[in-house]
């Protein structure tokens, strides 16, 4: 496989108020796979498995018809595919459960499934059933690592919820509520007890940090200068690294952690930190 690499440059501007100091510690120099090349055109969820050190991605067939199916792959972290099987009602949105070590997949009309990791589906099905919920499109899940309870990233709410395990509500909060522009979050995970939250294409085209308060902690990074347009899935990586699938890019952005911690932005008040970046991206072609 070639790679082709392409110097952008980007300033850019943070300016927050009364928020924690944030480390810019994410490498914005990711490795770009083409999921078309593998038959994964429109990616929209992303997990790490960590029980069998792979990457999940699921794919809706037919995005603009809710009664379709998808497709999940599995690849390693170099980006290749070991696997692959179908899933079924739109999928949308994918993560590792630690309690079963099952997948879990969220499909738009509210429903959650399970499967294992060669795609047998584990009943009962659905796990979940969130369309009698507030919840009315469930895009990114992820499973909180000490209370176990089920968070969904939903665009047409501009909402990030948090569900137990039975299906009741227990929190949520606004993404748009500090940034009237955060309004498409789609791709979910959690970097210890923080959430990682994908900003989509006709939202900011950047993933976030917040903590499960809904308070606004900072930018991890900026997919659109590092090459990818429509992030949508998003998973933190064992080695300190993040995975991002872009739909429209049809591309996986595989980020690194910095080799060397970048100062903090601190901002007791209002501080501005103005971040100059040099982006070098690697299309796998």
């Amino acid at each position: 496989m070639r790679f082709i690499k392409t110097t952008l440059l980007a300033t850019v501007v943070a300016a927050f108020a009364g928020g924690a100091a944030v480390a810019l510690n994410i490498s914005p120099n990711p490795e770009l796979i083409d999921t078309a090349a593998f038959g994964g055109i429109g990616p929209s969820g992303i997990t790490y498995h960590p029980q069998r050190g792979t990457i999940f991605i699921v794919v809706d067939l037919d995005s603009d018809d809710t009664s379709g199916n998808g497709v999940v792959f599995e690849l390693d972290l170099e980006g290749d595919v070991l696997n692959s099987f179908p899933v079924a009602n739109s999928p949308q949105g994918i993560t590792f459960d630690p309690v079963t070590q099952d997948l879990l997949v969220a499909d738009g009309e509210g429903e959650i499934r399970r499967y294992d990791e060669t795609g047998a589906s584990v009943a009962p099905v659905p796990f979940l059933d969130l369309s009698g919920t507030d919840s009315s499109d469930a895009d990114g899940i992820a499973i909180h690592p000490v209370t176990k309870n089920v968070w969904i990233a939903d665009d047409n709410d501009e909402r990030i919820y948090e569900f137990d395990r039975m299906g009741n509500e227990i929190s949520r909060f606004d993404t748009d509520t500090e940034i009237p522009e955060l309004d498409e979050p789609e791709g979910l995970s959690f970097d210890g007890t923080d959430l990682i939250v994908a900003d989509n294409g006709t939202g900011t085209r950047t993933v976030y940090r917040f903590s499960t308060d809904g308070t606004l902690l900072g930018p991890v990074v900026f997919t659109e200068p590092s090459g990818l347009n429509d992030p949508e899935g998003v998973a933190v990586l064992p080695n300190g690294g993040l995975a991002v699938v872009s739909d429209n890019d049809n591309l996986l952005g595989l980020y690194s952690a910095a080799a060397a911690a970048a100062p903090a932005l601190s901002w007791p008040g209002v501080t501005l930190g103005l971040l100059l970046l040099s982006f070098v991206a690697r299309r796998r072609l």
